[in-house]
């Protein structure tokens, strides 16, 4: 069946029951994996910070969305970015010359097809949502923004696939902006996790947002200007003026997309920069930790219910009023409080000191029996050590 498709490729019937296939695949894909990745990620620790920090990109170009409605759109665009970069390994071998030339134009046509099946499954789902539903998030201008995305190959693919397959420049376009795709998912998706708090994260999180913007410069304005320009003038050379004004049209769209993420590719950059990155901790650091910031750890505290897992600092525990209301919430639902270190329960000299001034008590539900070891966090505030509470799920 391969062989055959393969065989057809280059007509336009052919082409439409490949991207039918594909929209068929990639759909069931995206729900089920997207399900998959939910199921399999939602105990992360750093599910908290991604839906906020998702939350306040979305807020900038107008957006609401609820945090369930966030946490599935993440793990449904890592199926997404494996998408885009499986359609853009698919024209490597065209672009680089590699393999029997017939079989690796074919090849690419496949991956370009693959984006043009993507941005018709998106363009359904977004207009049932708007016009059926009434519930996209973001609503009209949210509907412009993903038509503005996705024409482009919706307009320019298939006559190009059919007329231009062997062109370079169209190669390379094709690739650029399949290949960028994936990229900045991914790294969008690594850049959410990190803790910004931590010296080595903010750093990483330079990194990555650099790599980003540079990317995006590349390949949304340095390549894409060039490419468009060589297209339209072998299109216009051929003497195709229907394919040349709608690319006219369609490029321009998609220059006026660019123009739109890219500025918002910069200031986040930007903004990385202008943190400045907590400093290591010194020898008297050590020593005598400092619990001057302590009164964050409430409001931390309070999340662990819904979060599932609270990390405390040790100098933090000197100020947890809510320390027992939390730990009776933990019981309620099955788990109790978990203390670190795992040998808390056999310390000597359990029972005294921290627990009597938190209110800490000693639980069994569901994952066994969960304490809270005072006489182990005293030992750890005096390290500078990092005490874990857990509110078992």
């Amino acid at each position: 069946m391969l062989t055959a498709t393969l065989h057809c490729l280059p007509s336009l019937h052919c082409q439409l029951g490949v991207i039918a296939g594909l929209v068929a695949t990639l759909a069931l894909s995206i729900v089920f994996g997207g399900a998959f990745f939910y199921r399999l990620l939602r105990a992360q620790p750093s599910k908290p910070r991604v839906i906020g920090r998702m939350k306040a990109d979305l807020k900038e170009f107008g957006w609401t969305m609820s945090d369930d409605e966030i946490w599935l759109m993440y793990c449904e665009m890592i199926v997404i970015g494996l998408q885009h970069l499986i359609g853009g390994f698919l024209i490597l071998p065209a672009l680089l010359g590699l393999g029997d030339p017939a079989v690796a134009h074919k090849l690419a046509m496949v991956g370009a097809l693959s984006e043009v099946a993507y941005d018709a499954w998106d363009i359904a789902r977004v207009l049932y949502k708007h016009c059926v539903q009434g519930n996209l998030p973001g609503g009209r201008q949210a509907l412009v923004f993903m038509l503005l995305h996705h024409q482009l190959s919706i307009a320019l693919v298939l006559p190009m696939n059919v007329h231009y397959s062997t062109n370079r420049a169209y190669l390379h376009s094709v690739f650029n902006l399949m290949g960028a795709g994936g990229f900045a998912l991914f790294v969008s998706h690594a850049g959410q996790m990190l803790d910004l708090r931590t010296r080595r994260d903010l750093l990483a999180m330079r990194a990555l947002s650099t790599a980003m913007f540079v990317v995006m410069l590349y390949t949304r304005v340095l390549a894409f200007a060039p490419l468009s320009v060589a297209l339209l003038r072998t299109v216009w050379r051929d003497d195709a003026r229907a394919i040349f004004c709608v690319g006219v049209v369609a490029l321009s769209a998609m220059a006026g997309f660019n123009a739109m993420i890219l500025p918002s590719t910069y200031r986040r950059m930007v903004k990385f920069y202008r943190i400045d990155p907590p400093p290591p901790p010194s020898e008297a650091d050590v020593q005598q930790p400092d619990r001057t910031d302590a009164p964050a750890a409430p409001q931390r505290l309070a999340r662990a219910e819904s979060n599932g897992t609270l990390a405390v600092q040790p100098r933090e525990l000197f100020v947890l009023a809510d320390a027992p209301a939390a730990a009776d919430r933990a019981a309620e639902r099955g788990g109790g409080v978990a203390c670190t270190p795992r040998t808390a329960a056999d310390s000597p000299g359990f029972g005294g000191g921290l627990r009597a001034r938190l209110g800490l008590r000693v639980r069994r539900g569901s994952a066994g029996a969960h304490v809270a070891a005072p006489a182990v966090a005293e030992r750890a505030c005096g390290a500078d050590r990092n005490l874990n509470l857990s509110a078992a799920a």
